[in-house]
């Protein structure tokens, strides 16, 4: 599971109006990872999401619900199946950005994010409040778009600095009507196929991971990828099937 959580923060997306477009009326119904890792969604009649189900090996891990005002996603709900962990967040919006997100973990702690954008609607800063247990922290994300095409650098209080290389493509789930504003916040602000992402601890890169994307015959919708992830702790593939309807 810890191998998989640092996968899909890793899969990072950037938003491209002419794809989505083309993409359109493929709808995600799942993907999986090394035949393992199953996500499914459901949708509702007007192809807004429903729900999301994560499985692992078939069994049920956790079940995720999506509640609409006027178009938004404005809560979801995720539930594990066990009953131990329930995960609540509430989103604000600034016409189609979300600006605030609230989330509560087992009524026990409480995490508020706020998203600053540019003129141009790029993410360029996150600032977190935190509270678990009565212990608070405070974390801030700062985005820099890099001079080169399509890279962003990412660097957070106390946390390593990434690198990220991506195309102009839509990932599949950043075409799903309204999901995509909660993508991007989740995402860094970007909702397009990571290619590369590069770590680095002070000036050294310790980490590398790469993407190789087999795309339909569209040169759109992505169908299989595969992730190798290499640094001097681990040398690892992932490989993802993607499932449409």
């Amino acid at each position: 599971m810890k191998i998989l959580w640092t996968i899909m923060f890793t899969i990072l997306l950037y938003a491209c109006n002419k794809n989505e477009v083309n993409a359109e009326g493929k709808l995600l119904q799942s993907y999986v990872v090394n035949d393992e890792w199953e996500t499914t969604y459901h949708y509702n009649a007007d192809n807004t999401l429903k729900e999301l189900v994560f499985k692992t090996d078939g069994e049920e891990q956790y079940k995720e619900l999506f509640t609409y005002k006027n178009g938004k996603i404005v809560e979801s709900l995720k539930q594990c199946t066990n009953g131990e962990t329930t995960v609540s967040k509430k989103y604000e919006y600034k016409g189609d950005l979300i600006v605030k997100q609230i989330e509560h973990t087992n009524e026990s702690s409480i995490r508020i994010s706020y998203f600053e954008y540019n003129k141009n609607n790029f993410l360029e800063k996150i600032t977190t409040k935190e509270s678990i247990n009565g212990y608070e922290k405070s974390t801030t994300t700062t985005i820099e778009k890099l001079p080169e095409e399509n890279k962003i650098r990412v660097s957070r209080t106390n946390i390593a600095t990434h690198i990220i290389t991506h195309d102009d493509k839509v990932m599949p789930e950043a075409l799903i009507s309204g999901y995509r504003p909660i993508v991007r916040i989740n995402n860094n602000g970007i909702a397009g196929n990571m290619l590369l992402t590069e770590i680095f601890v002070g000036d050294e890169c310790t980490t590398t991971i790469k993407t190789a994307i087999e795309f339909d015959s569209d040169n759109v919708t992505v169908l299989n990828s595969e992730t190798t992830f290499e640094s001097t702790q681990m040398n690892e593939i992932q490989e993802f099937k993607y499932n449409y309807r």
